[in-house]
């Protein structure tokens, strides 16, 4: 990979650009983006860092309600600073005219489980679905830790992405928590959802950032597009 070099996700490329973050979502949340029970706000402002938005705008079929995306999300935040003011985010903002029930999230991001956007902060108390990585202590330089997590399932999907990578045991220091020294951890694949309206043009904006610094990258993959003649519950499943 050239043009750029590939930079592990550890301790990241800053690349030194900052945008906002989607007003609209932004707005829908009372100016303050939503972070996991107990874990802290942003540490410097609503800046999104190294971002990267795909918007796609798509005529829905006649016989479509609803669609769903598989997405996998990996994060060098993953075990140390987790529950952390550094926490990236990912979402997927969805426009659509549906006025139905179930109503699609009022803040448009689809991306979320429990109120707690896609992102390494799934570890804390929500659903299991951050899965590749190793259990252990977490969150031991964040402010809210240290703890531990034991919803890792396999380290198979981190084989070749450089989150695999075994950083010296220790703890405390940048890149693992005693034990626990991945560089980084990953969701099993996910199943994001949202209703739509019959033949209607729908947006969808995919959306990623680093939070409060350029550092400890993250990423998602996109596959399996699908449509469904039924309205279904919108958020974000195990695939």
């Amino acid at each position: 990979q050239t043009n750029p070099s590939h930079a592990a996700f550890q301790t990241g490329s800053d690349l030194a650009n900052t945008s906002g973050v989607p007003a609209d979502w932004l707005a829908a949340n009372g100016g303050t983006p939503p972070v996991a029970p107990g874990c802290p706000d942003a540490a410097f402002g609503l800046l999104a860092r190294d971002s990267i938005m795909l918007r796609l705008r798509i005529r829905v079929p006649a016989n479509a309600r609803s669609f769903r995306v598989a997405a996998k999300h990996f994060n060098a935040d993953y075990p140390e600073y987790t529950c952390s003011s550094y926490n990236d985010y990912f979402l997927v903002l969805l426009d659509s005219a549906f006025a139905g029930t179930p109503a699609n999230p009022a803040d448009k991001n689809v991306a979320v489980v429990a109120g707690v956007p896609v992102g390494v902060n799934l570890v804390t108390g929500t659903s299991g679905l951050f899965q590749d990585c190793l259990n252990g202590q977490i969150a031991c330089v964040s402010a809210s830790g240290p703890t531990s997590y034991n919803g890792c399932v396999t380290t198979a999907g981190l084989a070749g992405t450089s989150l695999d990578a075994t950083n010296p045991v220790g703890s405390g220091v940048d890149g693992y928590c005693g034990s626990n020294n991945l560089a980084g951890g990953a969701t099993t694949w996910l199943g994001i959802r949202g209703n739509v309206e019959p033949g209607e043009v729908i947006d969808l904006r995919f959306a990623i950032w680093d939070t409060s610094d350029g550092l400890y990258d993250s990423l998602v993959l996109l596959d399996d597009f699908r449509w469904s003649p039924d309205t279904i519950t919108p958020g974000t499943i195990a695939d």
